[in-house]
């Protein structure tokens, strides 16, 4: 089973995610656009496991949640990764980063593959030509930065691209 460990966003950020990947999208050809089936979110880790670990992975993420306050950051940045994926990043992520470190020690003894930590960000597109970005990303500069929380840790199907295909199971924070 490949999943994804991830927090979804308040409904704030959430809608303006979808929102401003749509406007890239009709604009910039794209491998997708956030909508139900591509969940708004920032991915803690991913990790492919055996079946049989399901649950214990989940009450393992599940108790994570339960010890911990909502996170909230301030979106401050809409950059690339270089790889013609285009997101949103936020200052003031420490919080995110220390939550990822315990979530990967946690998972990393269950993982086929060593787990990776990537920058805390919520991707909003994916360009099939990386010539576009930098035009991509000034097309939407009317982004409102400002602070957002964090309110749900989610094990989420994974999908091409880095994408949550369908949310699996999800925990509010305290």
């Amino acid at each position: 089973m490949k999943i994804r460990v991830v927090l979804l966003p308040d409904n704030k950020l959430e809608t303006s995610s979808k929102k401003h990947s749509s406007l890239i999208v009709e604009k910039y050809p794209s491998f997708f656009r956030l909508d139900t089936s591509h969940i708004p979110h920032t991915t803690l880790t991913s990790l492919e496991f055996s079946d049989e670990l399901f649950d214990k992975i989940t009450i393992l993420i599940k108790n994570l949640a339960i010890e911990k306050d909502k996170i909230t950051v301030e979106a401050n940045q809409i950059k690339t990764d270089g790889r013609g994926f285009i997101g949103i990043y936020f200052k003031g992520d420490s919080e995110i980063k220390m939550l990822q470190k315990k979530v990967i020690a946690l998972l990393e003894p269950y993982s086929k593959e060593p787990l990776i930590a990537r920058e805390p960000h919520i991707t909003l597109t994916r360009l099939k030509s990386e010539d576009e970005v930098s035009q991509a990303i000034q097309s939407i500069s009317d982004f409102p930065k400002g602070t957002f929380s964090f309110d749900y840790l989610a094990i989420c199907e994974d999908g091409e691209n880095g994408t949550c295909k369908s949310i699996i199971a999800k925990f509010p924070f305290r």
